[in-house]
C-alpha cells in the first residue's frame, strides 16, 4: 500500500496532463466552427451569420405563447430565409433570426452520402443588388458513413479511441484525485496517531541553515515534552539514529536544531522512548 498510493498519484497527475494536451489538441483542430461532422440520420442545431441584417416584415420576435411562436417559426422559414444544400436529403429548419445571426435545425437524414456536403442560406428578399453579389451564409457539413470513421476523422485522442470529448476524462480525473487527497489525509493522520501512541512523531518540516539543521516534528506539550529535553532520533525503519534538543516547545509541535552532519530525512522519526519490543 505504501507503494501504491504514490504510482497511483503520479498515473493520475500524466493522465490528466495528456487529457490537458489532448483538449488543446481538440481545440486547435477539430473544434472548427465551420464544418460539422456528422452521421447519416442524425439532426444538429447550426448557427451562422447572413452578410448583412434582413428587414422583412414577416420578421417577428419570439413569443411565449404556443401559437404564436409556431406562427412566428413559419413565417420564419416560409417569407424570410431560404436555403439550397448540394444534396437534396439535408433538411433546415430555421428557428431564429437576430440581425446578421441565424439558428436552425439540420437534419441529415438516412441515405445521405458520405463526404463534405455545403448548405448556403440567404434571405428570400434581396433588397439591393449589391446584396446579390455577396457570397452566402453556408454550413459545411462533413458526413461519414459509419461511427468509427467519424471517430477516425479527429485528431483528439479521446474523440478517435474512446469516442468522447477530452474533457470529460479531466472531469473524470478530477472527483478521483479528490478521492484519493481525502484518502491521503485520513490515512496519514491515522498513521500519526499510531505513532503518537507509540511515542513517536513525524518530522514536518526540514529547513537547511548555514551550519545546522531547523527540525519541526510533531511532539510537544500536550504529548509531555518540555524545552531542553533529548528525544530519539529514529529513521523511517524506526532504528535509533541520532538525538535532538527540544528548543521551543507548542502544545503539539516542537522545534530543535542538529547538526549538518547528522543522519536526518523529513522521513525519519523523532521519539520519546524507544517503540516496544523494538532494540535501541
Amino acid at each position: 500500500m505504501g507503494k501504491l498510493l504514490p504510482r497511483l498519484s503520479v498515473a493520475l497527475f500524466v493522465l490528466f496532463l495528456a487529457a490537458i494536451c489532448d483538449i488543446a489538441l481538440y481545440l486547435i483542430f477539430d473544434a472548427r466552427g465551420d464544418i460539422l461532422r456528422s452521421l447519416p440520420g442524425r439532426t444538429h442545431e447550426v448557427v451562422g451569420k447572413l452578410p448583412e441584417s434582413v428587414a422583412n416584415v414577416n420578421l417577428l420576435p419570439r413569443e411565449r405563447d404556443e401559437g404564436k411562436e409556431a406562427e412566428r417559426i413559419a413565417l420564419l422559414n416560409d417569407k424570410v430565409l431560404t436555403y439550397a444544400a448540394d444534396t437534396p436529403q439535408m433538411r433546415l429548419h430555421f428557428l431564429e433570426l437576430r440581425g446578421r445571426v441565424w439558428r436552425g435545425e439540420l437534419a441529415i437524414p438516412e441515405g445521405t452520402p458520405p463526404g463534405r456536403h455545403t448548405v448556403r442560406v440567404f434571405p428570400k428578399e434581396l433588397l439591393s443588388p449589391a446584396q446579390a453579389q455577396e457570397e452566402p451564409s453556408q454550413v459545411l457539413v462533413d458526413v461519414f458513413a459509419t461511427p468509427a470513421a467519424l471517430r477516425a476523422s479527429h485528431t483528439s485522442f479521446a474523440e478517435r479511441f474512446l469516442g468522447f470529448g477530452p474533457w470529460w476524462v479531466v472531469m473524470g480525473i478530477v472527483p478521483l484525485a479528490g478521492a484519493l487527497l481525502v484518502w491521503t489525509f485520513r490515512r496519514g493522520s491515522a498513521n500519526e496517531a499510531n505513532l503518537r501512541a507509540r511515542g513517536l512523531a513525524p518530522i514536518y518540516k526540514l529547513a537547511r541553515d548555514k551550519d545546522h539543521w531547523d527540525v519541526l516534528f510533531g511532539l510537544g506539550s500536550d504529548h509531555g515534552v518540555r524545552e531542553g529535553d533529548n528525544l530519539e532520533l529514529r529513521d523511517s525503519r524506526e532504528r535509533l539514529v541520532g538525538t535532538v534538543t527540544a528548543l521551543r516547545v507548542k502544545h503539539d509541535s516542537a522545534e530543535a536544531r542538529v547538526g549538518l552532519d547528522a543522519d536526518i530525512s523529513p522521513f525519519h522519526l523523532v521519539g520519546k522512548s524507544p517503540p516496544p519490543d523494538q532494540p535501541v
